[in-house]
């Protein structure tokens, strides 16, 4: 069902040596590299002790009691639960880059707290895990909705799960922007933070963690079932479509649980699978059991590295979900290079062509879009805002007008049409329908330049900007 990189051997896999070596060496390298800073300061016996007691008397023990091991604690049980979250999600849609993070979960229940946060308070008071599962369904229904006529090829789910992804947050920026006075405390938190105070949001997150692995584990043997294809798995009486549903169900409840608590903490759900495969788990079980260990180490580890960030550098708070995405990005890289765009969902044919567009009328087609952009300018032009708020301005007034809005609807208008051919462009040479700048990175890379141009005050010209 997997993207195979190899000849499969005809005898039962056997575990790699290199797999539990590996996660020892992660597990206890993440766990040094977040004590050290405290053995400055208490002895190792102290440092230990500090997860069920602490001396009043020593204000580094208190600190640690409170603030470093609640976040030590609170960082492997997410780590875990989106390892095997990553890990279902892979097996339920045979999609070896398939996670969370990439079907936009995350960035479905991120955006179901922020409107919460605007229109609908008091659900929040109530239980933020509703508010944040409502969004990661309506995340995963988008992305499966979109995929459907392709066969949920690998590289497929991800870009639908990328657009997913960046129309959430485009909207989240746009209600942060609009209402940065009620969403500003949303944005740290947004990037994914585990800073603790106490030891409450542990205590609070661990039952229900703990109950939903249970309940992803009794899915266990009719996930098994599953690798057979869908064709193979209903000849064996296993209702295919409702163990899929469930298990998507219940990775979204997984999933939707952390973002609630701790904001989008991006690729530890597909770099903890991926890393587990790639050191030698071949059977569904291992994989489950090596991708929560592995998840627990590699999100310990991320937010070491910003823990140690944000101190040596200028106080600046750098969150774990950033350096989350720095790890996953070169473990899926490491991913790629061993699979191929060949497979689809268990037991379902690609069908590229039914997704190709019906061939219209040339002329219905552009008097479509003439009258959209004629509507447009019409729009554009009329209504905006003014010191007596949002009004209509009159024909008769748009000289006057066009002097603020003209540049900016023309530049708006440029830009589309450059995005437009480069999508084409992108589209017609890469043979996929999902294909964009912003897909490829084109535009992220931009930006960066961009921002590391002001950062360092640069004079480099337009020409250099380009």
């Amino acid at each position: 069902m997997y993207a195979s990189t190899s000849g499969m051997p005809a005898s039962r896999p056997v575990m790699a040596v290199r797999l539990p070596i590996a996660a020892t060496l992660l597990w206890l390298g993440a766990l040094l590299a977040s004590a050290v800073p405290w053995l400055n300061q208490l002895d190792a016996a102290t440092v230990l002790s500090s997860f069920w007691a602490f001396n009043p008397n020593n204000y580094s023990s208190v600190l640690a009691h409170f603030s470093w091991a609640p976040r030590v604690s609170i960082a492997i049980l997410i780590g875990c639960g989106l390892g095997l979250a990553g890990a279902v999600t892979q097996q339920v849609l045979g999609n070896p880059l398939a996670s969370p993070t990439t079907l936009g979960v995350e960035a479905g229940g991120q955006f179901g707290v922020t409107v919460a946060t605007l229109f609908a308070p008091g659900l929040l008071a109530f239980s933020p895990d509703l508010v944040a599962i409502a969004g990661g369904l309506i995340a995963i229904g988008m992305v499966i909705a979109l995929t459907w006529q392709l066969g949920f090829s690998p590289v497929t789910v991800i870009l639908a799960g990328l657009v997913i992804t960046f129309f959430l947050g485009a909207l989240n920026m746009a209600f942060l922007l609009l209402k940065g006075e009620w969403l500003g405390n949303l944005f740290i938190w947004g990037a994914g933070s585990l800073v603790q105070n106490n030891w409450g949001p542990f205590m609070e997150l661990w039952p229900r963690v703990l109950v939903i692995s249970v309940l992803i584990l009794l899915l266990m043997r009719p996930l098994q079932v599953l690798q057979l294809g869908q064709s193979s798995a209903s000849s064996l009486g296993a209702k295919v479509g409702l163990i899929r549903a469930l298990a998507l169900f219940l990775v979204v409840l997984m999933t939707a649980t952390v973002v609630s608590r701790v904001g989008v903490v991006a690729f530890v759900g597909l770099a903890a699978p991926v890393l587990a495969r790639l050191l030698g788990a071949r059977t569904l079980a291992s994989r489950i059991l090596w991708s929560t260990l592995m998840g627990g180490g590699l999100l310990l580890l991320a937010d070491t590295l910003a823990h140690w960030a944000s101190t040596w550098g200028d106080g600046s708070l750098v969150p774990t979900g950033t350096t989350t995405a720095l790890i996953g990005g070169p473990i899926i890289l490491l991913a790629l290079q061993g699979f191929k765009n060949t497979h689809h969902m268990p037991g379902q044919e690609s069908n590229l062509a039914g997704f190709q567009p019906r061939r219209r009328a040339p002329f219905l087609v552009s008097g479509i879009v003439t009258g959209l952009i004629a509507l447009t300018v019409i729009v554009s032009m009329s209504w905006s805002p003014g010191l007596d708020g949002w009004n209509w301005t009159p024909v008769t007034q748009w000289d006057d007008a066009w002097v603020w809005r003209g540049p900016r609807l023309l530049a708006a208008m440029l830009a589309g049409v450059a995005l437009g051919l480069a999508g084409t462009l992108i589209q017609r040479m890469t043979g996929n329908p999902m294909g964009s700048p912003e897909m490829l990175g084109i535009s992220g890379g931009a930006a960066l330049a961009m921002v590391l141009i002001v950062l360092t005050g640069a004079e480099v010209g337009r020409a250099g900007q380009l």
